[in-house]
């Protein structure tokens, strides 16, 4: 439109509000109503009807600001602008500018559904296709309704969404995180996305999950995940070998090399047998129960829990199982052994 154009709808929308909102409106529909002399009008109804009224003709130019936000949001801005200083009584145009606006707000809400479903392993794409996704809703959001509750809403389910997920994912990676084959920069720079798309609830949960990410990168440093036998097996607990690390993996080494039925019985009858096992057991029993007590690196979602409802601590509880059952093999495996070689 030209300036003419603009002109017109500026001095139209505020024809419009004065008019509904005058007190000389008002006394005509109160006369109105005495003149019917029916008992089903009232003042109320009266007054009603000027809010209905009003709010037909701002929804009329928020539903032009609406269609014109894809193609040329200068001119919604400029549509927001003439609507917001025409005059109208507070909340007519806020609310008729939410109910154009709801398209847009239920696609930010189903992203934010759709990463909340993925796979805790699949975490780190699902807060990327979700701010990817969510980005020009919310821009268009932005334009169209400013400064508004519902927009903050908006932004901070995103935020909150990406958090989690990224959470969930870094409590699906602890061993990859201590190995160093996590790529912490990636989920330091969502976890600092999802801070500065947030509310102050979600921003407080950002900076405490951000320090224990901040934290691990200085310690095990970061790179990108080798994607295959260096991860950890996708579906339930992480395999056993993907569990250990280096220095574990000599204390497996030492305890289960001279086992006879383990190995072929290669070191069966050899001098040293019985030393070898006395400092073999202690060592590899001390690294399970370690492993198995070990606290777990987790960040921290909404409420302390996590996606499914079961607790920040399910992961590692779950992961903690596998070095506790080998533990008991193990230690029936000795009994057996040294019950054998007595006799």
């Amino acid at each position: 439109m030209d300036e003419g154009a603009w002109a017109d709808w500026s001095s139209g929308l505020a024809a419009w509000a004065d008019g509904i909102t005058s007190a000389a409106t008002g006394e005509l529909a109160r006369r109105r109503v005495e003149a019917a002399d029916d008992p089903r009008l009232t003042v109320g109804v009266g007054r009603e009807a000027r809010r209905q009224l009003a709010q037909h003709v701002v929804e009329v130019a928020a539903g032009i600001a609406a269609r014109q936000v894809h193609t040329d949001p200068e001119a919604t801005t400029r549509m927001v602008r003439t609507l917001r200083y025409a005059g109208f009584d507070a909340g007519t145009v806020p609310r008729a500018l939410r109910a154009v606006a709801r398209p847009l707000l239920e696609e930010v809400k189903q992203a934010c559904d759709a990463a909340a479903a993925a796979p805790q392993h699949e975490g780190l794409a699902a807060a990327r296709t979700l701010l990817d996704t969510t980005d020009e809703p919310l821009r268009l959001l932005d334009t169209l309704l400013g400064e508004d509750p519902l927009l903050d809403a908006s932004r901070d389910d995103v935020g909150r969404q990406v958090n989690n997920v990224v959470v969930a994912y870094g409590n699906d990676h602890v061993d990859l995180i201590r190995r160093g084959r996590a790529p912490l920069d990636e989920i330091i720079a969502l976890l600092s996305a999802a801070r500065d798309l947030g509310g102050s609830a979600t921003r407080a949960l950002a900076d405490d999950n951000l320090e224990v990410f901040v934290a691990a990168r200085r310690r095990f440093g970061s790179r990108r995940e080798r994607p295959a036998r260096d991860a950890p097996v996708r579906a339930g607990t992480p395999g056993l070998v993907d569990r250990l690390d280096r220095g574990g993996m000599w204390a497996w080494l030492l305890a289960l090399g001279p086992g006879p039925g383990l190995v072929g019985g290669l070191v069966v009858g050899l001098a040293g047998g019985s030393w070898f096992w006395g400092l073999a057991v202690p060592v590899f029993v001390a690294y399970l129960v370690a492993r198995a007590l070990r606290p777990p690196l987790v960040g921290r979602a909404v409420g302390d829990r996590d996606r499914d409802g079961r607790g920040r601590r399910t992961a590692s509880v779950v992961g903690s199982l596998a070095p506790a059952l080998l533990l008991a093999v193990f230690l029936v495996l000795v009994v057996a052994v040294t019950v054998g070689e007595s006799s």
